[in-house]
């Protein structure tokens, strides 16, 4: 039964609200914590304008977006940052992995 939270939200964006390989695939790749900022990010927003919304220091979250930039979690424009689903699906991410290999997420891997 899955859980109603952040990776729950994630997963159901990704069409695998079921899926509890595809859970374990994004709670490898970042915490809930992580998660639920991820989904702050749906709409176009600049770390100052998230800085406030969250009530956050703004250096401190845009180094922690610009880590999502690196991870390839989330996609950065000139001054604005993103989350959504295609972004990550073209990224070497577990996401993608489990989209190029939707055997996976029946058998709870890519090799079964």
């Amino acid at each position: 039964m899955p859980k109603n939270d952040a990776y729950q939200t994630i997963a159901e964006m990704w069409d695998f609200p079921e899926s509890e390989s595809f859970r374990k695939s994004l709670e490898a790749l970042f915490t809930l914590e992580e998660a639920e900022l991820l989904l702050q990010l749906r709409e176009p927003v600049t770390a100052a304008e998230l800085a406030v919304r969250l009530k956050r220091d703004e250096k401190s979250l845009a180094e922690k977006l610009d880590d999502f930039v690196k991870r390839g979690l989330i996609f950065k424009g000139k001054t604005q940052y993103q989350f959504r689903r295609e972004y990550i699906t073209g990224s070497p991410t577990l996401p993608a992995y489990h989209m190029q290999n939707p055997r996976s997420i029946i058998t709870g891997g890519g090799n079964g």
